[in-house]
């Protein structure tokens, strides 16, 4: 599925913390800009809510969303996800600052992604004029 994430990690020497900046978006076998699909966004974003997350912000592209961003913000067990405006661009853009390791968010976003038929199916409605 996607292979080319952009995903920083960088510990801070004395916390213990991690800073997780990661755009989501299409590898090789995912075109560019492909959105998150929204049943397997909800189960990412558990992955905010693990415990090991202290803060996350974040605008979110959502398949069945395809105007509008979804703004993301999340801090220890609270987590707000609601309409951000118009989307500027075609990724999920998500900043968490963890206790741990942001492997397991990595990949729950990753895993969130439309694969190329659903993406296919997407494009395919959204050319229907009905």
């Amino acid at each position: 599925m996607c292979e080319a994430i952009r995903t920083t990690a960088a510990r801070a020497a004395d916390a213990g913390m991690w800073c997780l900046d990661g755009g989501f978006h299409g590898g090789p076998a995912v075109p560019p800009g492909s959105p998150q699909r929204r049943a397997r966004l909800n189960d990412a974003l558990d992955s905010l809510l693990d415990g090991t997350v202290v803060r996350s912000r974040g605008r979110l592209w959502v398949a069945d969303e395809p105007d509008v961003a979804l703004h993301l913000e999340s801090a220890g067990c609270g987590m707000h996800v609601g309409a951000g405006g118009p989307r500027g661009g075609k990724t999920t853009q998500i900043v968490a600052i963890t206790l741990g390791e942001p492997d397991a968010i990595t990949a729950a976003f990753t895993q969130a992604l439309l694969t190329d038929d659903e993406l296919s199916f997407v494009d395919s409605i959204r050319k229907l004029d009905v």
